[in-house]
């Protein structure tokens, strides 16, 4: 019977889990790292709780800011209230791009190492046609054999002329 759930959409499972809530997480990792024996859901489960438990960390950390802020009269209205406002946004936004990110590299994750595969088989496969074609050439061409003349120039024959006559002489 095939498998309903791939390892694919598994890990897909956990990281939504873990955006979604800490405690969906620690149901859905946490069953995941005690129960599963496979060591790429446990590695994936693991990746995720730290990322979960960064983004948890800085909310909890704004969130005290703002609650003991909000003990003081006119914080609500101060610069300081805008600059935590302004950064629970942008942490917020961080959030949603760091999960989406891991999770496009999820899914993406098959079709690139297929890609990366194929590129690695085309550059292995016109090396090894490129020294082929290079053997067939050489086995191709003849062997010729010539006689190696020492070279003559035009300029090194009339002085040989020359000595000869002074020889004779």
């Amino acid at each position: 019977m095939k498998e309903l759930w791939t390892t694919k959409w598994k890990k897909v499972l956990i990281w939504a889990c873990g955006y979604i809530s800490f405690i969906a997480f620690a149901l859905a990792g946490g069953y995941v790292i005690v129960k599963s024996d496979d060591e790429e859901l446990k590695k994936t489960a693991k990746l995720t709780f730290i990322v979960t438990l960064i983004f948890t960390g800085v909310s909890a950390f704004f969130s005290l800011f703002n609650l003991f802020g909000g003990m003081f009269s006119g914080y609500y209205g101060s610069v300081v209230y805008r600059i935590i406002s302004i950064l629970t946004n942008i942490v917020g936004i961080v959030k949603i791009l760091t999960y989406a990110f891991f999770i496009v590299c999820l899914l993406a994750e098959t079709q690139l190492r297929e890609f990366v595969k194929n590129m690695k088989d085309k550059k292995e496969n016109s090396k090894k046609n490129t020294e082929e074609k290079a053997v067939k050439e050489v086995e191709a061409k003849p062997e010729e054999k010539t006689e190696e003349k020492p070279a003559e120039s035009a300029e090194e024959k009339p002085a040989q002329d020359t000595e000869a006559k002074v020889e004779e002489n």
